[in-house]
């Protein structure tokens, strides 16, 4: 039994023997006090406070205790499909109503004759009330009269049939992802289970992931703890990973209408008084009434939707729209609408749950899913670094000759600052990064010689604005507006020849205004100085264990309106100074007059993967012949679907792929390719690490189980300072009262697949390598999700449409 639970293959934690019985650990120190009974977790390296390894909330299926339960899946009939086929298009609509009436059933297909058939249930449900829902959302279509009949002559409900299926890998991964999702959260909500110490019930919903619980009723506060289950694949297999995000939704608690513009709250829903027996939460979206052209303040249920609910008698138990809104807290038993980060105002509860909370929670859930899902082992620490001060070499001075190097003979530099503190703020980061002596804010029109290269300040009224002329020099605009978040300002400048930043100065009651102005002028000029492509030192050389130093390059994907994209190629030479860029339509330039030739592109082409392959073959066919080695950094969220070669399902070991066929990665001499995936769609996992003094968010590189894939993760940034690891909204800790309002910091881990090396390479190193890069972008204080060459592309979006 012993031998079992510890195979490698299952990736099962000798810690948890526990759960069965086998085995019995101390327990760690205060932060942990609250771990049920019935389980235990890593504990950490006796007489060490660091942290050795790290936790990870991720399931395996056990394959010697499969799931057993047979699922069923509803598809269309081919008599159907025909029939719904010109109303199929507001097939969203229809959904829709299914997450309100029927919540227990899964759309896991979109179209009508998909392979993986449209609802998938854990148990049959009336087929006839999936009937009646079909008929009610085609009589509510906008279509004429006879065709509206006509169809819903042809839906016989005797066409319909439940099919049984069989919880497998080789079954389509929609079915097996909505499959594993409702089996742990029916064994997360099953009458009479709770999570210890707490007393928290579950209830199966839909969430952003798919399937997942919620806490209900949420009578502990405005909030409710929400379980996210995410079912996902790693390269190199076909293994699914459950992934679970322990969060919170936080509830309207207040009178008036919840959220910013035209996004539309949702509303979870109890079961109770739904003519389907079920123990999932329904869903539904509110909106605004529109009047004569206008928009009211009188809230309704999502029209489209309500159409469909009133055509079959159910629009009553939704409650009345605007009673939910004006009394939000005396329906939340009922109804309860979530708080979003577009909602309106300030939540008594703050966003995200401690470590400890995710401890505790998942504890219990481990227990309860053993044996069918176990936890993963924990990840062990990569004790290496190829790249010693990477952190020190972004911040410093630039050098004249740097500056020349990288711009010519003059920088040009635009203040569009009406008052003189911010004027004065702008003015002493630019002294402290270009070396120039200090300027006050009665400098109107100033150059100075540093030698090499002159720079020119010039303090202008934002009147001025329309009447500049086209610029003759490199030009960075630091103009102070109440419209910083608009993209199309900059652009508009970049197009004039000006990399220009937008800087909001408006006050804040969290933060004395001096202080604030200081902090976001600085950050504007460091933003500036960043895109001009400057970097005060050299990359540090790499350690020996590396054998050579590569130079840099990235592939980005951005994105404009309509379907439309363009791929951006960024190659940085070893020191990291030198930053040429490179798109289908513009050869490769520097990176300051890229980003002002990207601005000026007016055509961009419809996404092609053909077209992606092409280029991508290209770029790196010119970086291998122009340096000896080169490490190619892409991220798979952004690229895959464009680049198809690098997804799970299809990344191949040592190989490259651009479309016209694979071939070993040594066929391109000093080749090599990491792979970044983040926590976009819950694709990494939450984590945390356990040492003598209890929990934290350790940084560091981490080994996943797979040989070529690990784990990255950051130190808590700047913005997040007042995030504690050890508040509680769910049990005491270090007899400390549960706090509500603490806010809390959970970082992400990104992952880091080695997919290509050369001959005699180690994955761990390159992996080191591409970590380090997470702290290589220049002018910053704090780590960076993407390593610094792929953040180039997403600090490059912004001077698109």
């Amino acid at each position: 039994m012993t031998e079992e639970l510890i195979d490698a293959k299952h990736g099962l934690q000798s810690d948890l023997f526990a759960v069965l019985g086998l085995d019995q650990r101390p327990r760690v120190s205060t932060p942990l006090a609250a771990t049920p009974a019935n389980t235990v977790m890593p504990r950490p390296t006796e007489g060490s406070s660091r942290y050795n390894s790290l936790v990870v909330s991720v399931l395996r299926l056990d394959p010697n205790s499969p799931i057993t339960h047979q699922y069923h899946l509803l598809s269309f009939p081919p008599k159907w499909q025909e029939a719904l086929q010109w109303a199929w298009k507001d097939h969203d609509t229809l959904n829709q109503a299914i997450e309100v009436v029927l919540p227990d059933c899964v759309v896991v297909g979109r179209g009508l004759a998909a392979e993986e058939g449209w609802l998938l249930a854990r148990d049959p449900v009336d087929l006839n009330a999936v009937h009646q829902v079909v008929i009610a959302w085609v009589a509510a279509r906008n279509a004429p009269a006879e065709r509206v009949r006509s169809t819903i002559a042809e839906l016989d409900r005797r066409d319909l049939a439940w099919s049984p299926v069989d919880i497998r890998e080789d079954i389509p991964f929609t079915m097996l992802r909505a499959a594993i999702q409702m089996e742990i959260a029916h064994a997360l909500s099953r009458p009479g289970t709770s999570a210890p110490s707490t007393g928290l019930t579950f209830r199966p919903c839909l969430t952003t992931t798919g399937v997942g619980l919620l806490s209900w009723p949420p009578d502990q506060g405005p909030f409710s703890v929400r379980i996210d289950i995410a079912v996902h694949t790693r390269p190199f297999t076909k293994e699914p990973f459950v992934h679970l995000r322990f969060a919170t939704t936080r509830w309207q608690y207040r009178a008036g209408w919840p959220t910013y513009g035209r996004v539309t709250p949702i509303a979870y829903l109890a079961p109770v008084g739904s003519p389907h027996q079920t123990s999932y939460l329904g869903r539904a979206r509110l909106e605004k009434i529109f009047h004569a052209g206008s928009v009211t303040n009188r809230a309704r249920w999502h029209k489209p939707v309500a159409d469909v609910l009133a055509r079959l008698g159910q629009l009553g138990r939704l409650l009345d729209a605007q009673d939910v809104i004006e009394h939000p807290v005396e329906h939340q038993a009922s109804v309860a609408v979530a708080h979003t980060k577009r909602s309106i105002g300030w939540h008594p509860v703050s966003d995200g749950l401690s470590g400890g909370d995710r401890h505790h929670l998942l504890s219990w859930v481990a227990g309860q899913l053993s044996p069918r899902l176990r936890l993963v082992d924990s990840l062990p620490r990569q004790r290496l670094s190829v790249r010693r001060g990477t952190r020190q070499s972004r911040n410093g001075t630039v050098t004249p000759e740097a500056l020349r190097a990288t711009l010519g003979p003059r920088l040009d530099i635009e203040l569009f600052i009406g008052s003189d503190a911010n004027t004065e703020h702008a003015l002493n980061r630019l002294t402290e990064r270009l070396g120039i002596r200090q300027l006050g804010p009665g400098d109107l029109d100033t150059s100075v010689d540093l030698g090499p290269i002159s720079v020119h300040v010039r303090r202008l009224d934002t009147s001025q604005l329309a009447e500049l002329d086209q610029a003759a020099n490199p030009t960075i605009t630091l103009i102070e507006s109440s419209w910083s978040r608009s993209s199309q300002p900059v652009r508009d400048l970049a197009i004039s020849g000006r990399i220009a930043r937008l800087v909001d100065a408006t006050p804040r009651e969290s933060a004395p205004n001096d202080h604030h102005n200081r902090a976001r002028f600085s950050s504007a000029v460091d933003d500036l100085l960043r895109q001009l492509g400057i970097r005060p030192l050299d990359l540090p050389q790499p350690a020996a264990l590396l054998n050579c130093n590569p130079a840099l390059l990235s592939i980005w994907i951005a994105r404009i309106p309509r379907k439309r994209f363009v791929p951006i190629a960024f190659l940085a030479d070893p020191s990291g100074r030198r930053v040429q860029v490179r798109t289908p339509q513009m050869h490769w330039q520097p990176l300051h007059t890229a980003v002002l030739a990207i601005a000026r592109q007016q055509d961009f082409p419809r996404a092609d993967s053909a077209l992606t392959g092409s280029f991508i073959d290209e770029v790196v066919a010119h970086a291998v012949a122009e340096y000896p080695d080169t490490l190619l950094l892409t991220h798979a969220q952004n690229l895959r679907s464009h680049w198809t070669a690098i997804q799970n399902s299809t990344l191949l070991a040592d190989t490259v792929d651009f479309g016209t066929g694979l071939r070993p990665v040594g066929s391109l001499p000093g080749l090599r390719h990491v792979r970044v995936r983040t926590d976009e769609r819950a694709e990494t996992p939450q984590y945390y690490g356990i040492n003598l003094n209890g929990i934290g968010q350790p940084t560091g590189l981490w080994s996943l189980s797979e040989p070529r894939l690990f784990g990255s993760t950051s130190n808590k940034p700047a913005t997040h300072t007042a995030a504690v690891t050890r508040s509680s909204k769910l049990i005491p800790v270090d007899n400390r009262e549960i706090d509500l309002r603490r806010e809390v910091w959970n970082g992400q881990l990104v992952e880091l697949v080695v997919a290509s090396l050369q001959e005699d390479d180690k994955p761990a190193h390159w992996a080191a390598l591409t970590h380090e890069l997470r702290d290589a972008t220049p002018f910053t204080t704090w780590t960076t999700t993407l390593p610094w060459p792929l953040n180039l592309g997403l600090e490059i979006e912004r001077y698109l449409p």
